[in-house]
């Protein structure tokens, strides 16, 4: 450490309080420490990252790549140095290199990834989870625009996804959603932002302003944290899950700063439907702790085999084909906890885009989950530690002209799906609070008769955007 500040003392000296500044907007190259000018404190803490003391999000390794050499190291703490006292020209931040279809893969990967995971955290504690990763993503996508320093770098870290990427991810999702040509099955997705007016000097930050409104398409709402404040919110996200749910909040923090808050819900009806009178038929469901429970199952033949060599399963399309039901249930002798212990987002990718075209027997519980679990110590455990301690917490890219200091406080979910004879509904809403294939001569058959993961599954990008397990029936 003492020979990589050595190397620069001189220039260091020279540059001394040598700023060059900018608008918050231009975000330009150099600005490591990404609070809109460089200065000889973006050069530190280039020196930090190379002393192996920070690490730098994907954002700052970006700016903080002077010599365009695709590395950070010393050269570039010293190019920023001698371009603040006139000795070297900085050059124009490089545009984003992903094209259209990389960002798109990108975040696809990120999005089976991060399902997989949140999926497993979460059943270290539940049973019969449901959790929404496009939800939860398209919150924190959100709120991380009003983030630096460790603290984006760790959300990026857990969401496995620069915030560039995930900005314009989340927008061209939002749009192909909002630009298909449906008949019966729909996806909608909403965000918003509501932020304190109690707060006279509080005021958002334009670039943070900019990003959630253009990537994705939030509303934003200033109002005094009260009792309407709580109906309104609510209201909100009642009307854009179909009712499906109806609160997210029990009632608002009158001292929190800003709720930001997506909202999800689904409609698809089956291309096929069960017959209630000739598909519906009663049963037994093994539930996992041994004990069983009388369910109705709904029977068909598909052809959409799905096998991984430890579970078997099938694939269920709704109207328009672009959205289905997956299932997975793990053979005889190995247990959902254990099954789901061995995914990963890319395990799972793979066992939907290697579906075979082969007659399949199903036997498809009815069931209606409802499920809602407060996310922050989870996101703690993925990795996302910063963003919710007050001391540590960077926050200030998010709120112009006020003392207050940013963190999130807490991170609620919530989700609830209804699979019936005419076709599956689900929502979910997420709400970030910031405070100060060959036809065999037998059948498969797939039973979901005990406990079983299910999806569903965008079939353009086989990833899921609703992901879950049962493991018991009501008694």
């Amino acid at each position: 450490m003492k020979k990589i500040l050595a190397s620069v003392l001189t220039l260091a000296i020279a540059a001394g309080s040598a700023v060059i500044g900018v608008s918050a907007q231009a975000s330009p190259m150099g600005d490591v420490s990404l609070d809109g000018q460089v200065s000889i404190k973006d050069a530190t803490t280039i020196q930090k990252a190379c002393a192996s003391l920070i690490e730098l999000s994907g954002n700052q390794r970006k700016r903080a790549d002077i010599d365009q050499n695709n590395k950070v190291n010393i050269s570039d703490a010293t190019a920023l140095q001698r371009s603040l006292v006139g000795q070297f020209e900085m050059p124009d931040l490089p545009p984003d290199p992903l094209s259209d279809d990389n960002v798109e893969n990108s975040g696809n990967l990120a999005m089976a990834d991060f399902s997989v995971r949140l999926l497993q955290s979460r059943r270290e504690s539940d049973s019969n989870v449901l959790v929404s990763p496009l939800s939860v993503m398209s919150a924190l996508g959100m709120t991380q625009n009003g983030a630096r320093g460790r603290t984006l770098s760790q959300m990026e870290q857990t969401l496995g996804i620069s915030r560039d990427t995930l900005n314009r991810y989340c927008k061209s999702y939002g749009n192909n959603v909002n630009n298909t040509d449906r008949n019966d099955d729909k996806l909608d997705i909403a965000n918003s932002i509501w932020y304190n007016g109690n707060y006279q000097n509080m005021s958002l930050n334009q670039d943070f302003r900019n990003a959630v409104t253009d990537y994705y398409k939030a509303s934003v709402n200033q109002l005094p944290f009260d009792n309407a404040a709580t109906q309104k919110i609510n209201g909100w996200v009642n009307d854009n899950t179909d009712g499906m749910i109806p609160k997210i909040i029990d009632e608002v923090d009158p001292f929190a700063l800003m709720y930001l808050v997506n909202a999800l819900a689904f409609d698809g009806k089956w291309s096929e439907p069960f017959d209630p009178e000739y598909q519906v038929h009663s049963g037994t469901f093994t539930n996992a702790d041994k004990t069983t429970s009388y369910v109705n199952y709904m029977t068909c033949e598909e052809f959409s085999y799905l096998s991984d060599g430890k579970a078997t399963g099938f694939i269920k399309q709704f109207t328009d084909h672009n959205y289905a039901f997956a299932a997975l249930v793990p053979n005889e002798g190995t247990s959902l906890d254990t099954y789901v212990k061995s995914l990963t987002g890319s395990k799972v990718r793979s066992v939907l885009e290697n579906k075979k075209s082969e007659k399949t027997d199903i036997y498809l519980p009815k069931f209606k989950i409802e499920y809602g679990v407060e996310l922050s110590e989870t996101l703690k455990s993925m990795g996302m530690v910063n963003a919710f301690d007050p001391a540590t917490a960077d926050f200030s890219n998010m709120i112009n002209s006020s003392p207050v200091r940013p963190y999130i406080n807490r991170v609620i979910h919530k989700t609830a799906i209804d699979v019936n004879e005419t076709g599956t509904k689900a929502a979910a809403a997420t709400i970030v609070e910031m405070k100060d294939g060959a036809t065999p001569e037998e059948p498969h058959k797939v039973k979901l008769d005990r406990p079983f993961l299910y999806m569903l599954i965008n079939t353009k990008t086989n990833t899921p955007f609703f992901i879950g397990t049962v493991d018991t029936f009501n008694k």
